[in-house]
């Protein structure tokens, strides 16, 4: 399997309620992604504070080819559409620890 990350920043003083509209749009469009990509697992975390945003988004297969063609519509979407939400990938991840989950929120809520 192969798997590949992106993390998600909030621009900063941009409203929140712009961020969590972006996200749930982005949610959204995961969701249709998914639906049209059976072979590829897409994992999403966010964590919304009141002057914090944390998210990521993994995508996970078997085909490295699939995954980065996905990887790069779904950063061609956020980055042509959303104001407050910048997307960068994540080069590697040292350990299995690296990805924190307290207090989280997933974009389909």
């Amino acid at each position: 399997m192969y798997y590949y990350h992106l993390r998600l920043y909030r621009i900063a003083d941009v409203d929140i309620a712009i961020v969590e509209d972006e996200l749930r749009r982005l949610g959204e469009f995961i969701k249709h992604r998914a639906s049209l990509n059976r072979d590829i697992s897409y994992y999403t975390l966010t964590f919304v504070k009141k002057n914090e945003v944390n998210g990521y988004i993994i995508l996970g297969g078997r085909e490295r080819d699939k995954i980065e063609r996905e990887l790069e519509i779904i950063m061609g979407f956020i980055e042509s559409g959303f104001k407050s939400i910048v997307v960068k990938p994540v080069k590697s991840i040292k350990s299995k620890e690296a990805l924190p989950i307290p207090l989280s929120r997933n974009f389909f809520e």
